[in-house]
């Protein structure tokens, strides 16, 4: 009688929870409200070097391809050098603003010079300059007038200043530095790199 009253209790116990319609947990959404995600602001990078904001000096290189329209091989080349008076205005942990003034250095740079640009910046966080778009041009010098609007190649800023390497395509007097006023007629490739690495001022005037 008791094997027989112990197989019935146990029987209920196994069914107790038979036919149960209990709600079966779940785990939690793990989604965001829309609200939260729109609330999220990431702070700006921080400035992995001093502001460069202010007053600077530096020095263009200038290098001349002349192309040869008799003898596509046989090419001229030539070089020239200016100072260079730069403001940068905006400098953030991911733009830098900045005007550079070309200014000739003898009589020869002052005809291959023209007069400098102006341009913004994107950086990566290092500086290295990941596009760069000018705001103003003027690389016509009394040797050559450009042909293409200038195109940025390279550049980078560190807490010593920045370098810019630009390029056009240009149609120049031919020969060169003869004090004549031929008519431009060589196309030529030009190539300026921009160094700037002395400041002069932390203020703009």
């Amino acid at each position: 009688m008791l094997i027989v009253a112990a197989a019935i209790l146990s029987t209920a116990l196994i069914c107790a929870g038979c036919g149960s319609t209990a709600p079966v947990p779940t785990q939690p959404s793990t989604v965001a409200p829309a609200a939260v995600v729109a609330s999220l602001v990431l702070p700006a990078p921080p400035l992995t070097f001093p502001s460069l904001v202010g007053n600077w000096g530096g020095k263009v290189g200038i290098a001349l391809l002349y192309q040869n329209p008799d003898n596509p091989v046989l090419t001229g080349t030539g070089s020239s050098h200016c100072d260079a008076s730069v403001f940068v205005d905006e400098h953030t942990g991911n733009t830098l603003s900045a005007s550079v003034n070309f200014e000739g250095t003898s009589l020869n740079s002052d005809k291959e010079c023209g007069r400098g640009f102006a341009f913004t910046a994107a950086m990566a966080p290092e500086g290295t300059f990941t596009n760069l778009r000018f705001t103003r041009a003027s690389l016509a010098s009394f040797e050559c007038y450009p042909a293409s609007a200038p195109i940025f190649r390279d550049g980078s800023a560190d807490s010593s200043g920045f370098r810019v390497v630009v390029v056009d395509s240009t149609v120049c007097r031919w020969p060169p530095l003869t004090f004549t006023n031929n008519v431009p007629t060589r196309e030529t490739d030009r190539v300026f790199t921009i160094v700037v690495d002395f400041r002069r001022s932390s203020r703009l005037p």
